[in-house]
């Protein structure tokens, strides 16, 4: 992305992402991160009844603050960049969060699927 791009607001891009996670990612120009994002939020709400909801929304909300943040700042983000400006998350590659993402939404599904099962009177 170039260091030149229009001013993206963080409050807004927060709040895109927190009411549907990959939003406000793709409105940061973030687009194969936000549609992915979208899709699995959408996956994991339909398959976890929306318990996966509680952790990406706000994650995802935190996410396209620190882009668009960095967006205003001039810098160069990348395509896959999560949490820029925090350190301890920069270290992890990209592809470590989309897979801890897709785990957590197995996760609960599983928990899901158990719990629902243990209930079942044959």
């Amino acid at each position: 992305m170039s260091a030149n791009q229009s001013y993206k607001s963080p409050a807004l891009a927060a709040i895109l992402s927190f009411l549907l996670p990959g939003l406000g990612q793709i409105i940061c120009r973030q687009d194969n991160k936000g549609v992915f994002l979208l899709g699995m939020s959408l996956l994991g709400h339909w398959l976890t009844g929306g318990l996966s909801s509680l952790l990406l929304c706000p994650a995802m909300s935190m996410d396209a603050w620190f882009i668009a943040r960095k967006i205003n700042g001039n810098s160069t983000i990348g395509r896959w960049e999560f949490f820029p400006g925090v350190k301890p998350l920069n270290a992890i590659p990209p592809r470590v969060i989309l897979m801890f993402i897709i785990a957590w939404i197995a996760f609960i599904t599983v928990i899901r699927v158990v719990n629902f099962a243990s209930d079942y009177q044959p």
